[in-house]
């Protein structure tokens, strides 16, 4: 042994090259080999961890969840940069640093900044002026704008995050509030501040009403939790980037919104589809505790339910509302057994079967939820006279600014939208006549709880006739228009 090194290099070139060839792949295979043993700890370890993290999750460990996949730990290949998007508990954090450390310092950093937007926005919701605005979400008369003020233009975030936490949502089904946190941001961040309606105050606005219909208008007790969540999140996301222009005008221009959408409700399909986008970012996805099956029950309920603010789809609604959902509800003699299911609790409930007789089916979930959210659409139109004028302005001015740009692009002026003839607030009490009046009428005589909305509606129904009747000091009116479109050209309100 002590020799042999020392003759075989001498000796080999004499004779051939074979022995030293040999000789060198022995060297490579054993170096390859020796760095193939270093790797395999590393390696070894990683996978068994992810193993035992992936064995954790197993259905049977997760209580109903079955779809234990939604947790798998996924790292992004391009670039090297490994993002951990599945569960953040520690022994998958564990594995994907090792598996990849550049990753460790990006998820560390994402966690650092969602967790620091939720800490801001729990440190909003306690702050006085906050608190003091919030505790009138409660009640059926909101003033969104003193929201915005106060949040400091963060009325988006904060409404959503306590209304989320005043239902029970997070904690009920475990959902991760620093995500929800940043889903939140980004909703924020898509409303456009430069639109005198579509804005992040008429997101707030439209969520408190949905907030309202649940507690007191007689709605919740037909929801399970996660129903009672997307009817909340849906709400958040119902316009979510909107452009300030209806579905009219971009299927006239061919904007690329209606070309995605086949003219179809480009407005409200481009809303959901984005949010849904926003909601999968693995900083954003704050379901992932959620099964397969509750996951698609709420994408299901958010879709119908931001479809529905369509102002085409206004007319069905009301017609089902006055002719489908009573007996559903049981508020007559027909249909409503068999309409009602008993394997889900609602949002609260014990489980007993007292609670869940007053489960609907998924059929009339749906219309409530949906007729639910026509009534938040417009729910300025339901509060006190003050703020339901300023809203009614708002609304006037983007419409004139879509005229305006219809007039840019020598397109026909629609309806209401032409800045030198008389604009929405001349034209309040044909709109409350044959739009407002008949699906709050239609609501009421489902859900009676709600009739302070109908009482209000009255009353500023009463302040509009008044606005628009002559008086001796102003002899010419621009009244009350015989009829009223529900169709995209009349706009969005």
């Amino acid at each position: 042994p002590a020799t042999a090194p020392a003759t075989a290099p001498a000796t080999a070139p004499a004779t051939s090259d074979a022995p030293a060839t040999a000789m060198a792949a022995t060297t490579v295979t054993t170096a390859a080999t020796a760095t193939s043993a270093a790797a395999t700890p590393a390696i070894s370890a990683a996978a068994t961890l992810r193993a035992r993290a992936l064995k954790s999750l197993e259905p049977s460990s997760r209580s109903g969840n079955t779809s234990p996949t939604r947790d798998v730990l996924k790292i992004s290949q391009g670039g090297g940069d490994g993002v951990l998007t599945g569960s953040s508990s520690n022994v998958l954090s564990v594995a994907a640093q090792q598996i990849d450390p550049a990753g460790k310092n990006i998820a560390a950093h994402m966690l650092a900044e969602i967790e620091g937007l939720e800490q801001h926005i729990q440190h909003m919701i306690a702050q006085p002026d906050v608190a003091e605005a919030l505790k009138t979400c409660h009640n059926w008369h909101f003033d969104a704008f003193r929201l915005y003020k106060v949040t400091k233009g963060r009325p988006l975030q904060v409404l959503g995050m306590y209304l989320l936490e005043h239902h029970g949502c997070i904690k009920a089904l475990d959902l991760d509030s620093a995500r929800l946190a940043k889903f939140l941001h980004e909703l924020e961040k898509g409303m456009p501040i430069q639109n005198p309606y579509h804005n992040a105050i008429h997101v707030a606005d439209v969520t408190q009403t949905i907030h309202v219909l649940l507690e007191k208008g007689g709605i919740k007790r037909h929801l399970n939790q996660i129903e009672v969540m997307a009817c909340i999140v849906a709400a958040l996301v119902h316009d979510f980037e909107h452009l300030g222009l209806n579905n009219d005008i971009l299927v006239k221009i061919c904007h690329e919104r209606a070309l995605a959408h086949n003219d179809r409700a480009p407005n409200e399909n481009h809303h959901v589809v984005a949010a849904f986008r926003v909601m999968h970012r693995p900083e954003c996805d704050f379901c992932q505790s959620l099964s397969r099956q509750q996951l698609n029950q709420m994408r299901k309920i958010m879709i119908d339910m931001v479809l529905a603010t369509d102002m085409a789809e206004h007319q069905r609604i009301v017609s089902l509302l006055r002719q489908d959902l009573p007996g559903r509800l049981g508020n007559d003699a027909h249909g409503s057994e068999s309409c009602v299911v008993k394997d889900s609790p609602p949002a609260g409930g014990s489980g007993s079967k007292e609670d869940a007789d007053a489960k609907l089916d998924e059929k009339g979930v749906s219309l409530m939820v949906c007729g639910a959210i026509k009534i938040a659409d417009l729910g300025h139109s339901f509060t006190s006279f003050q703020v339901h004028h300023k809203w009614s302005e708002r609304l006037e001015e983007e419409l004139f600014l879509q005229g305006d740009e219809e007039r840019r692009r020598n397109l026909p002026i629609s309806y209401l939208m032409d800045r030198q003839k008389a604009g929405v607030t001349k034209s309040q009490k044909g709109f409350f006549d044959y739009v407002v009046r008949p699906l709050a009428s239609a609501w009421t005589e489902c859900f009676p709880t709600s009739k302070p909305l109908l009482d209000q509606m009255e009353i500023n129904l009463s302040q509009w006739k008044t606005l628009e009747s002559p008086s001796p000091s102003s002899p010419t009116t621009a009244g009350s228009v015989p009829t009223v479109s529900t169709s995209n050209s009349a706009g969005k309100r």
